[in-house]
């Protein structure tokens, strides 16, 4: 519960006091009087918990924890970016010979003389923006509860984005020109991954996954990572998404304090863990293996299904089989005022079919994911724009040993390292 103030019972302090102030700590069952030292011109939320809990946390000499100090609560994370902006003395007609003792300082147009403005002035006690000469680069748009940025945008409206998996806990997929929820990417790495599970960290469902999925671990048959999803014959495994307006602008949580130029940008879990495209045009890809003739050429059979309410779009593999593995690619449409979208994976009518690494991006979108080991969480596949994978493997004790690379041609090594040491003689 939040710190009430007891002359003005207000959220902020603002007869700028400080030093030793009496005041109420108001808990769920009681109300604790304290005389308190407070350093600064607000009064703060620094207290939640019970009465009956805060004698557990040693902490202090009273034996009571405040949450700010131990990096529970006041953890704030950037909203925008500035940069300066001004002319650069030069004393050369060209770049070729700079005086690098005087020349490269911020100038003022008008006098020629050293010039640049802060950009928070102290007026009084209050600090205030002062924007002139300021602009803005980059904005914070979405911030999930862990306190990763998920979404920014520059001030194009250019957006980046990115995506979480393993309980929330690694960056799954990285994405430019591309909002979050317009993304997905399935390696089916992580559906039995349950290590670092913390309360209020990890949102209780993935963003994307398909729930008859039962992945197989077997590293000689899956495209990337350790495992992948094969389905019986004639099978088919449908994902199903509401596509709709994700109500953002929500109330703040309640003893969460937003103070003035201040913007609460982290989104409750029924909001940001969702997969959720915008209509537009779609790139799908991703990789089928059929058990059958390894003389075959193309797989014939096994396909992915997108339907869009009444629009139903099929991909079946093209090129070249890499590794027993061929590569899907195609595009869709979303159009405005659909509701809901299905991805599906249908199996041959006569062959088991392998699925691995499946993707949804915008079409002008660049999109690029990561596999990671889920034992060590190590880094072991990056998969670029067109879903080919550059692999990393590592020797016993940890170091990067050879890099290969996925091509039309084949998986080549681009990279071997080789690390010894002396052997003592005695």
């Amino acid at each position: 519960m939040p710190l009430d103030c007891t002359e003005e019972k207000l959220p902020y302090y603002p007869l700028n006091r400080t030093g030793k102030v009496d005041a109420d700590f108001v808990f769920m069952n009681g109300t604790i009087s304290k005389r308190v030292y407070i350093s600064s011109l607000n009064c703060m939320n620094i207290f939640e918990k019970s009465i009956s809990d805060i004698n557990v946390c040693e902490y202090n000499s009273d034996r009571k924890q405040n949450h700010y100090t131990t990096n529970h609560k006041g953890t704030y994370t950037p909203k925008k970016s500035y940069t300066f902006l001004a002319d650069r003395k030069s004393s050369a007609s060209n770049t070729a010979q700079p005086n690098l003792k005087s020349d490269g300082f911020f100038v003022n147009q008008t006098t020629g003389l050293p010039f640049f403005t802060p950009f928070w002035r102290n007026t009084g006690n209050i600090w205030d923006k002062f924007t002139n000469n300021w602009t803005w680069t980059a904005e914070v748009t979405k911030i999930h509860p862990n306190g990763n940025e998920l979404e920014s945008k520059d001030p194009l409206d250019r957006y980046s984005s990115e995506l979480l998996g393993y309980n929330d806990h690694m960056v799954t997929a990285v994405a430019g020109n591309a909002r979050y929820g317009d993304c997905m990417f399935d390696g089916f790495e992580d559906y039995r991954y349950e290590n670092g599970i913390a309360g209020g960290q990890s949102c209780p469902y993935k963003y994307f996954k398909f729930p008859e999925a039962e992945p197989v671990k077997d590293l000689a048959e899956s495209h990337s990572g350790k495992y992948y999803q094969p389905l019986q014959p004639g099978h088919i495994s449908w994902a199903e998404y509401d596509l709709y307006k994700c109500k953002e602008n929500l109330p703040v949580p309640e003893g969460r304090i937003t103070q003035p130029d201040t913007t609460d940008n982290s989104k409750p879990c029924d909001c940001l863990n969702e997969f959720n495209p915008q209509p537009g045009k779609y790139v799908f890809s991703g990789w089928i293996k059929e058990e059958n003739d390894p003389l075959q050429h193309d797989y014939l059979d096994g396909k992915y299904i997108i339907r869009v309410d009444g629009n139903v779009y099929e991909f079946k593999a093209k090129g070249p089989i890499i590794e027993g593995w061929q590569r899907v690619h195609g595009e869709f449409v979303i159009p405005e005022g659909s509701r809901k979208i299905y991805i599906g994976l249908s199996a041959s009518p006569s062959e088991i079919t392998g699925f691995d690494d499946i993707r949804i991006h915008p079409f002008n979108a660049s999109f690029k994911s990561f596999v990671y080991d889920d034992i060590t969480l190590r880094f072991t596949y990056e998969l670029d724009e067109n879903n080919y994978f550059t692999k990393y493997e590592y020797d016993a004790s940890g170091k990067l040993e050879r890099v290969k690379k996925e091509t039309e041609r084949g998986v080549m090594t681009v990279q071997e390292s080789r690390f010894s040491n002396k052997k003592s003689k005695n």
